[in-house]
């Protein structure tokens, strides 16, 4: 470990030809850098305070949004942030939803003890279930066709569901792709992790619909600045 001297304030990053920004805002110029950090994961706003040190404020700006570009984006800053001495993230702030080149997303990035992962994931234990819509425009369709337990569901682009599954009940997912669907069953239990459900559609000769689940930090990026919908189903309210 060695101590992080002159740092500059400002970091640009571009991305692409589509103005994609990543820009250090703030530094923190008395914290120890650690070297060859991995990993980039959501810090909980529980986690208590003696098991991380901030690094810097960081400022996302964009302006269309493509289909790899929240991912891309997203990849880009865990990669600064490691090579900074981060490994770990809060988002503080975010508009992706406004007109051309105002589009931002701003975090915070800390180090997180690696003896302290275990304590941070813990507050991530819950029962919430995310289904999550397309992470850019639909050209052709108005959104995923879901049904929720037989319930139809139109999951639009950038907004998600959330669902507090009770424990050891059961929720079945299908998407429908056309001529058929796709579909997982998920049951709720209290000691384990959320579920950040994602679809994609591939068209080929038939259109195949595929359901996934987004991992866990990356799920926690996204309810934290796309639009957020609660969830009703009449067969388990």
């Amino acid at each position: 470990m060695k101590k992080l001297f002159s740092i500059i304030v400002v970091l640009f990053v571009s991305l692409s030809v589509n103005a994609q920004k990543i820009r250090f805002t703030e530094m923190n110029q008395n914290v120890f850098k650690h070297d060859n950090v991995r990993g980039f994961q959501y810090l909980h706003e529980n986690t208590y305070d003696g098991f991380y040190n901030w690094i810097g404020n960081a400022k996302i700006t964009f302006d269309t949004i493509l289909p790899n570009t929240i991912e891309s984006l997203y990849a880009e800053l865990a990669h600064k942030a490691n090579l900074l001495g981060g490994n770990s993230f809060r988002v503080n702030s975010s508009d992706i939803h406004s007109y051309g080149k105002n589009k931002f997303i701003e975090v915070s990035i800390y180090y997180l003890n690696r003896e302290n992962y275990d304590e941070n994931r813990a507050h991530f234990i819950s029962n919430s279930v995310y289904i999550f819509g397309f992470l850019s425009y639909h050209e052709k369709i108005p959104g995923y066709r879901v049904t929720v337990n037989e319930e139809k569901l139109l999951v639009k682009e950038l907004q998600y569901y959330v669902y507090d599954l009770p424990n050891k009940m059961q929720m079945n997912i299908k998407l429908y792709n056309g001529v058929g669907h796709t579909e997982l069953t998920i049951t709720g239990d209290n000691r384990s992790k959320a579920h950040y459900i994602k679809f994609n559609l591939i068209q080929r000769t038939f259109a195949k619909g595929i359901i996934r689940e987004h991992k866990w930090s990356f799920g926690e990026f996204l309810i934290r600045i796309m639009d957020r919908h609660d969830l009703v189903l009449n067969s388990l309210d």
